[in-house]
């Protein structure tokens, strides 16, 4: 134990000399010894991204994610997710976990937020079935809004799925009609 705050401490003294490559070596010893320590983990993460290493980082913060999770920690790992999003919003395996996380915790709206944020960075990119599946997840979460019916029936109108969109189209009137949106005459 008195090795590993002699390595922390060598490791700070190098970062504070801004000699990233020595720091993060000092930080890989106690990686190797401390495989389950978040914190150790986390930094070594940030020293990497720092260094230009944005792919090892992003292996620590998916094992941080996943170390955080299992622990319980559940705001801890919805943080570090958001991390890993921030740096990689592709990565469709921590966004899974994001969104099973704000369920977890009862955070609807935030999931909601998040797949909604999804599906406009899909389009973006022109991946209409990756947003049409992130909006289908959002009526399992929220089977009430008429606007989110609305979407999905966009999505499924320039895939060219005419009949399900249809589907979609009476479905957000119907509740539209319901909640005294959408007046018939």
């Amino acid at each position: 134990m008195l090795e590993k705050y002699k390595i922390l401490r060598s490791a700070e003294r190098h970062v504070i000399n801004r000699n990233l490559n020595q720091a993060i070596r000092e930080y890989e010893r106690i990686a190797e010894q401390e495989s389950e320590d978040p914190g150790i983990l986390n930094t070594l993460g940030d020293l990497l991204l720092k260094d230009g290493r944005r792919d090892e980082a992003l292996a620590h913060f998916r094992r941080v994610a996943e170390i955080y999770s299992q622990s319980g920690f559940l705001s801890k790992a919805i943080a570090t997710c958001k991390k890993i999003h921030h740096l990689d919003p592709r990565d469709d395996e921590t966004n899974s976990r994001l969104i099973e996380l704000f369920s977890k915790q009862g955070l609807t709206s935030e999931a909601v937020h998040h797949l909604e944020n999804l599906v406009q960075q899909c389009q973006t990119w022109g991946q209409l079935d990756s947003a049409l599946v992130y909006q289908e997840q959002i009526l399992n979460l929220v089977a009430n809004r008429p606007d989110h019916y609305l979407s999905a029936a966009r999505l499924l109108h320039q895939l060219d799925r005419v009949e399900e969109a249809e589907h979609y189209y009476l479905k957000a009137a119907r509740l539209f009609r319901n909640q005294g949106s959408l007046n018939l005459g």
